[in-house]
């Protein structure tokens, strides 16, 4: 009967065992999935509740209809890909971001939420961001138009179709109460000659 009872309560101690293990598991990937490693650190990808709610009130103002994938924030080691400012940029000038996009989409867009550090520097990023924008950085699709505009410590750039551009800047605007900064804006031409400086773009070497 005693190794009755012994062999029970081995089987419990090792039922439980498991199941903290499991626990601990399932708590490491809830806590890592929305991180990611750069360099040294591990910078989260989840955006802010601030930023978070600024992109909502926006979106859902603009009555934009997007086939977005994703939310997220711009990974400074990344953020010459993303948006065009370099790692030191990015890292002078920005404190918060938040972008909803998609990667592989049969339309090009995508909608970026800048927060700067400091105001009086709005002006001069949302020039860089205009300056550097790729439009053509989606496979086989161009954005029609590609905008920035700022409002306070904040900075609106978009690239997609020139109707979602539009009720976006507006949106964006009326969330503001109109206080917003000069917008910039380009009609992308599809068919026109790509720029050799656009980010990204290669001439291709001749074979021998």
């Amino acid at each position: 009967m005693k190794k009755i009872c012994l062999i029970i309560s081995l089987i419990v101690c090792l039922f439980c065992f498991v199941a903290c293990n499991n626990n601990d598991t399932q708590n490491n990937v809830q806590s890592g999935e929305n991180e990611v490693l750069s360099g040294d650190e591990d910078i989260t990808l989840e955006p802010s509740e601030e930023m978070a709610n600024l992109l909502d009130t926006i979106i859902d103002n603009a009555q934009a209809r997007m086939e977005a994938e994703y939310t997220t924030v711009v990974d400074p080691e990344l953020s010459q890909s993303a948006i065009g400012l370099t790692t030191d940029e990015f890292n002078k000038y920005v404190e918060d971001t938040i972008t909803y996009g998609s990667q592989i989409s049969v339309s090009a867009q995508e909608i970026n939420i800048i927060k700067v550090k400091d105001v009086e520097k709005a002006s001069l990023v949302k020039q860089m961001l205009f300056d550097n924008a790729d439009p053509r950085k989606w496979i086989c699709v161009t954005a029609e138009k590609v905008v920035a505009v700022d409002s306070g410590n904040y900075i609106l750039f978009v690239m997609g179709g020139t109707d979602l551009c539009d009720n976006l800047v507006k949106a964006f605007s009326d969330n503001f109460d109109g206080n917003i900064g000069e917008t910039l804006s380009l009609v992308v031409e599809e068919d026109a000659p790509i720029d050799p400086d656009t980010p990204g773009f290669e001439i291709p070497t001749p074979e021998e």
